[in-house]
């Protein structure tokens, strides 16, 4: 009796254990902190490193914004018995830029690569790029369609 007892009572007060972990995780932002911060846990370039390296070994020249906008993502997870909902915001873009005179486009930048979570500061983000004075264009000498946007020098969310 008292095996049975152990065999349910402990998976039991682990699970409870777990659920509290969890709903105290969502509730302090655990679960959705900033990815920047995640990757530089885990060994990976923050954003600014990323395109600062960006800026130093690809070629350059100017873009132009075609459109933007800001896209509204809402990602389902299954954490132990429940689900939650994680929403994020990022800008989809399309900025045009020319080399030895032909055509390419580009959709890549901060705003775009990295998911954002507060609505208000994506909207800011789409104000800043559709008000940029400065839309640089970074690109891989040998595959033109790698290729990166950076408006007015900003390399990640927390500077809008």
């Amino acid at each position: 009796m008292n095996d049975i007892l152990i065999f349910l009572i402990v998976p039991a007060v682990f699970f409870v254990a777990f659920i509290f972990w969890m709903v105290w995780s969502v509730a302090r932002g655990g679960m959705g902190q900033n990815l920047d911060e995640i990757a530089k846990k885990i060994g990976i370039k923050s954003s600014v490193e990323f395109f600062s390296d960006i800026e130093k070994r690809f070629s350059f020249t100017e873009g132009r914004l075609i459109s933007s906008k800001v896209v509204h993502k809402t990602v389902v997870a299954t954490h132990g018995a429940g689900f939650f909902n994680s929403y994020y915001y990022n800008l989809e873009l399309s900025v045009v830029f020319y080399v030895k005179g032909e055509r390419y486009s580009c959709e890549k930048s901060v705003f775009s690569m990295i998911n954002n979570k507060d609505e208000g500061r994506a909207d800011r983000a789409l104000s800043l790029i559709r008000k940029a004075k400065n839309i640089s264009v970074y690109y891989d000498s040998d595959d033109v369609n790698e290729s990166y946007v950076i408006f007015d020098g900003v390399k990640d969310w927390s500077s809008v």
